[in-house]
């Protein structure tokens, strides 16, 4: 559905959007010690369950950003490459090269506030005709930068046209879990549950 939303704005001449997505628990199978097994590093009951911050969530986070690309693109695996802006802060590159020039995308994963020298170079690399999009940006609105950053946050994002195509995110309000959706052409929704189990559908 990101994929879709993404698209139709893209195709209504929307080239800078912000896509939000809950990153999924981390499923993948591990070897504590290298010799037991484990599913998972969370467990339903952990209050965090991401304990290691973006660096936990980056390898997660990635393959959403370049099943999004495939999907808007339509490029194959191997005509998609990603690569670390910011180690320390977990900000990544996903690029997507399309049928044609033209049909090139972006994906640029965690962009926070210290990375808009970054940002500026990708978005010229990017051109005003192709897509970039930031998925799950560290930011929201101007206050969120330095005094000193906002001169540049506003050139470089504020100004630059983003609108978010797609979004849906979780977060507590009075005691329940909340989910909000919304997607480009579609309008916005939601669903909520006891926050003490989470059970929320979307």
């Amino acid at each position: 559905r990101a994929a879709a939303a993404v698209t139709r704005a893209s195709q209504a001449g929307v080239r800078r959007q912000i896509v939000k997505l809950v990153v999924p628990d981390d499923q993948r199978s591990y070897k504590v010690f290298g010799a037991v097994p484990i599913q998972g590093t969370s467990a339903p009951e952990d209050l965090d369950p991401w304990p290691g911050g973006l660096k936990q969530q980056y390898p997660i986070a990635l393959g959403l950003a370049r099943e999004l690309l495939q999907g808007v693109t339509g490029a194959s695996e191997r005509l998609i490459t990603d690569q670390v802006l910011d180690a320390e802060d977990a900000c990544g590159l996903v690029l997507a090269q399309g049928a044609t020039p033209a049909e090139d995308a972006a994906v640029c994963l965690f962009a926070g506030c210290d990375q808009l020298g970054r940002l500026r170079e990708v978005d010229g690399m990017a051109g005003a005709d192709r897509l970039l999009c930031l998925l799950n940006p560290q930011f929201k609105r101007l206050e969120d930068f330095s005094l000193w950053q906002r001169g540049e946050a506003r050139s470089v994002v504020f100004e630059r046209g983003y609108e978010c195509s797609f979004a849906f995110e979780e977060f507590a309000c009075r005691g329940e879990d909340v989910k909000l959706a919304g997607e480009q052409g579609v309008g916005r929704g939601s669903k909520s549950g006891p926050a003490s189990n989470g059970s929320c559908e979307e």
